[in-house]
C-alpha cells in the first residue's frame, strides 16, 4: 500500500490491511502511527487528505492507497 507521508512516499506491505467494510481493504490510521512511532505517539496531529482526524478516531479511520497524511509534532520553545 502506498501512502504520502509529509510529502514523502512511504510503501507499507499489504499483509498489514484489513477488512473494514463492503470489500474495502485498508490499513486504520492508529497501525500507520504505531508503525512509524512505535515507543512515542505523544504530541502528533494527523490529517488525511486536509482533513484533521482527532486521536479518539484513529482506531477507525482507515486508509487507502494514494492517501496523503500530514503528521504534525508539537514542541517546546520559547
Amino acid at each position: 500500500m502506498e501512502l504520502e507521508i509529509n510529502q514523502t512516499i512511504h510503501y507499507f506491505p499489504d499483509n498489514l490491511a484489513v477488512s473494514y467494510g463492503a470489500g474495502d481493504v485498508g490499513l486504520s490510521l492508529k497501525q500507520v502511527m504505531a508503525f512509524l512511532y512505535k515507543d512515542n505517539q505523544q504530541g502528533l496531529a494527523v490529517a488525511v487528505d486536509n482533513q484533521v482526524i482527532a486521536r479518539a478516531d484513529w482506531s477507525n479511520t482507515f486508509l487507502k492507497t494514494k492517501d496523503k497524511l500530514l503528521i504534525l509534532t508539537a514542541s517546546q520553545g520559547g
